[in-house]
């Protein structure tokens, strides 16, 4: 069996390093000429880890990062909102625990469990046919490769979705994000502390990727299409826009390379309910692109992977299998992205009544309850 997996993000590494291990010929292709991310990192939470080590990499990619054992919800101005929710308790309940970890560092771990050759970089898909028998899929350079089916994950504008389903129907969220990754030693930054700050139409986290090593996001309520400009104007707006907030926030900005600054617009895809159409099917964003207020966009990519590998590795019926596949993760996954949306406006209120019932919520809700909710989302396991 032949596949071809476009798109060399979290999910369609994923994808590549499970098909291979289960006996397919893969070959994985990327647009870009170099696997590289600006600055930040994320939190790949019990469920993503527990999905990795399904594809046998789960501590190769572990050793990247830093173990998360709490998170704690702050006031923009630096007072605690309520307990902090213990996450050690799900990591040991379940055997493994979310990792902080770089993009980067995390882009490298999956591409090194791949067979040389497998990753081909510097390859834009344009288009594919499919028949009865395989998919033809197009290359920039003119080339075509064949398979008997065809992975597309080349994210929230996917050429592989546009040619199943046509373009998909990206909604702006409200609020734009800077995020970049510093080293920095200060007092307030507990190693293994996820620390989330919310104000005025904007929130702020701070979270660990390694020894000393912190990764960061601003989101701030505005219109789309202000995201221009460069780096350096990036850490200015950063910091014009936090100035007043918690002093370790103001640090961890001015602690960060100008250079290593990125800002985006922040939009999810509405949700559809068929990623699979004959021999070719979406995976991660390119089927179900998310805002990050749940944290499992990379996350649900990697479930995705596992799902995906056992429906075609047990049913010699391809279509059939995608199709399968299809069915049992688009419940998770739609409902994940509408969840992820609601809390989102929740946390960006710029609303002062509904900022005051958000800062009592976090305050006075009782943990036992809250990781009950923690333990749905992030104790979940793809099978």
């Amino acid at each position: 069996m032949r596949a071809i997996v476009v798109g060399a993000g979290i999910g369609g590494l994923s994808a590549g390093i499970g098909l291979q291990r289960a006996g397919v010929e893969v070959k994985v292709f990327e647009r870009m000429k170099e696997l590289r991310e600006v600055g930040s990192g994320l939190t790949l939470w019990t469920n993503a880890m527990r999905a990795l080590g399904k594809l046998g990499v789960a501590g190769p990619i572990g050793a990247r990062g830093s173990i998360v054992e709490s998170l704690e919800n702050w006031a923009w101005y630096g007072k605690k909102l309520g307990s902090a929710l213990p996450l050690k308790r799900l990591g040991d309940k379940y055997g493994v625990h979310g990792t902080g970890i770089h993009r980067g560092e995390l882009q490298a771990g999956l591409a090194a469990a791949l067979k040389p050759g497998t990753l081909q970089l510097g390859v834009q898909c344009t288009g594919f046919s499919q028949d009865r028998e395989g998919v033809t899929v197009r290359f920039g350079d003119g080339r075509e490769e064949r398979a008997d089916f065809l992975v597309g994950a080349d994210g929230i504008k996917s050429v592989v979705r546009a040619g199943l389903f046509g373009e998909g129907e990206m909604r702006y969220s409200g609020y734009t994000c800077w995020r970049s990754a510093a080293t920095i030693d200060h007092p307030a930054l507990r190693p293994h502390v996820y620390v989330q700050l919310y104000g005025p139409g904007a929130n702020f986290g701070i979270f660990p990727i390694g020894p000393g090593r912190w990764s960061w996001y601003g989101t701030n309520v505005t219109a789309a299409g202000q995201s221009t400009g460069k780096s350096p104007d990036w850490k200015r707006e950063a910091t014009d826009c936090f100035k007043e907030w918690w002093e370790p926030v103001r640090a961890v900005i001015e602690a960060t390379d100008e250079t290593a600054f990125a800002r985006q617009d922040i939009y999810d895809l509405k949700p559809i309910k068929q990623w699979s159409k004959g021999r070719v099917t979406l995976l991660g964003d390119a089927a179900h692109a998310t805002t990050p207020a749940l944290g499992q966009g990379g996350c649900m990519a990697i479930e995705d992977a596992v799902v995906l590998v056992r429906n075609v590795t047990q049913n010699p019926d391809t279509e059939a299998a995608l199709l399968q596949y299809t069915a049992e993760r688009v419940g998770r996954a739609n409902g994940i992205v509408a969840q992820a949306r609601r809390h989102g406006n929740f946390y960006h209120a710029k609303n002062p009544v509904i900022r005051v019932a958000r800062d009592v919520f976090f305050r006075i809700a009782p943990v036992p309850i809250a990781m009950k909710e923690v333990d749905k989302l992030m104790g979940y396991e793809a099978k």
